[in-house]
């Protein structure tokens, strides 16, 4: 299977190739997308936006840090939540969709990091929260090609 384009992710569920694509691991699918490879322009300029992201992530944190010195004294409170209940509850709901906004996603990744937490499974938590900040950064690129594109939504 192939990383579904974004034609066959429509709200209808099919796209211009004909097929239905499948969800799989958080990524659309299709067996018939062969992607383009980018050129060296698109990729440099792809690789100064993401830099240009990570440099204001790393201010935004180095400004947490001193408006913020006590970050907290856990990571999850059971009291509130029980996040494997809502890691299931959100992917099953996420998977069922054609389309996921990024606001879904980021709730996935979120759930399924803090119920790895819940589990004691800190090395998956931690990795489950680097996705988190992909899906973050991610974000950051939609919003930096909208105001490109002279988009203001």
């Amino acid at each position: 299977m192939n990383r579904c384009c974004e034609d066959c992710a429509l709200a209808d569920g099919y796209g211009d190739c004909g097929c239905k694509p499948k969800r799989h691991e958080g990524v659309w699918e299709c067996d018939c997308w062969e992607p383009m490879p980018p050129d060296e322009e698109e990729i440099n300029g792809e690789q100064e936006m993401t830099d240009q992201n990570w440099s204001l992530v790393i201010e935004e944190l180095e400004a947490a840090k001193k408006k913020h010195p006590k970050f907290c004294d856990k990571l999850t409170d059971t009291r509130n939540v029980k996040w494997s209940d809502s890691e299931k509850a959100i992917k099953i709901r996420n998977n069922t969709r054609v389309y996921s906004a990024a606001d879904d996603i980021i709730m996935e990744e979120l759930a399924e990091a803090f119920a790895a937490v819940e589990r004691c499974d800190l090395a998956h938590a931690r990795q489950e929260l680097a996705q988190c900040a992909a899906v973050c950064i991610r974000a950051m690129e939609y919003i930096e090609d909208e105001i490109n594109r002279g988009t203001n939504k």
